[in-house]
């Protein structure tokens, strides 16, 4: 399976579908801290993105938080991508800023049970 910066087809259905639930059926949640977790360690040196792969990892942020009025929307990602991740939302939102979610430290690992 790859990860970021490439998303693999079968992870973008899925993750397409969770980002639909909440979107479309789950339409009363105003308050949503979403964790994605078990993305593959980050060495920390510069990750070379391909615009259409970035539409691909924040699309469905992108279209969560311009459905409504939000009192809170996170999107956790591990530390290590975080500084990539606020790249990517830099170079490709478009939501503006007052409206748009907010990167935040999650998990570094997969989480225990997992």
């Amino acid at each position: 399976m790859k990860w970021p910066p490439h998303i693999d087809i079968r992870f973008k259905s899925f993750y397409e579908e969770v980002f639909r639930i909440l979107l479309c059926e789950l339409k009363n949640v105003k308050d949503l801290r979403f964790s994605i977790a078990g993305l593959s360690q980050h060495a920390g040196s510069p990750v070379q993105w391909i615009s259409h792969d970035e539409w691909d990892w924040i699309a469905p942020w992108e279209g969560l938080a311009s459905s409504r009025s939000w009192r809170r929307l996170e999107i956790a990602v591990p530390r290590a991508w975080v500084p990539e991740f606020e790249g990517v939302v830099q170079r490709n939102s478009v939501v503006e800023e007052q409206k748009r979610y907010r990167l935040v430290v999650g998990s570094d690992g997969w989480p225990r049970g997992w």
